[in-house]
C-alpha cells in the first residue's frame, strides 16, 4: 500500500509541475497566434483606408478574441503595423516567485504590411 501512495503521489507533483511549467511556453504560442491575428487585422484596416484609431481598435478586439491584451501599435518606418501583445499564463505557484514572474508574463509581436496574404 505504501508503494501506491508514493506513486500516487510522485504522478500528482509531477502532473503539478508539467501544468505550471508548461503553461507559459503554451501562453506563448497562444500569444504569438494573437499577434498575428491582430497586426493583421490591424494592416487590413490601415491599409484600406482606415485610420491609426481604427487600427488599433481593430487589433484589440483581434487581441482579446485571442485572449490577449494589446499593448502596443505602431506604423514602422518601412511602413508595416506591429503590434505588441501580452497574456499572462496560468499558475498557481511560480508566478509569485519574483524570479519567474516575467516568465508568466508572456509577451509577443508580429508585424503586417500591404503586401501580406491577408492584407491583399
Amino acid at each position: 500500500m505504501k508503494g501506491f501512495v508514493k506513486f500516487v503521489v510522485i504522478v500528482a507533483i509531477a502532473g503539478f509541475l508539467v501544468i505550471e511549467l508548461g503553461s507559459p511556453i503554451w501562453s506563448k504560442n497562444e500569444a504569438v497566434s494573437a499577434a498575428h491575428e491582430a497586426a493583421g487585422a490591424a494592416a487590413q484596416d490601415y491599409f484600406a483606408g482606415g485610420s491609426l484609431a481604427d487600427a488599433k481598435t481593430v487589433a484589440t478586439t483581434a487581441a482579446t478574441e485571442r485572449g490577449a491584451t494589446l499593448t502596443d501599435l505602431q506604423v514602422l518606418p518601412d511602413g508595416d503595423i506591429e503590434v505588441w501583445v501580452s497574456r499572462p499564463a496560468k499558475s498557481y505557484l511560480l508566478h509569485d516567485i519574483s524570479t519567474f514572474k516575467n516568465w508568466y508574463n508572456v509577451k509577443a509581436s508580429a508585424t503586417a504590411g500591404p503586401n501580406d496574404p491577408l492584407t491583399s
